[in-house]
């Protein structure tokens, strides 16, 4: 199941990194990403093969708390 992520509080690609890394330690697998650097928001696809499994473990993550849109 292909998912969208907004995160806000993307500045760079460290941070879109930061995130990568917490969506693949929850489960998730990162298909594509950017950084709209004027609006500074990070934009990722992700594929997960468990969504109530991945949404548990994403939840507990700091990245989850730039999540500004989490389309599931």
């Amino acid at each position: 199941m292909r998912k969208i992520l907004n995160f806000t509080e993307c500045e760079h690609s460290g941070d879109l990194d930061k995130y990568a890394s917490d969506i693949k330690s929850s489960g998730g697998s990162v298909i594509s990403s950017e950084i709209d650097d004027g609006a500074e928001v990070g934009i990722v696809l992700i594929e997960v093969t468990d969504h109530q499994l991945f949404k548990e473990k994403f939840q507990t993550t700091e990245s989850y708390d730039f999540c500004e849109t989490y389309y599931f």
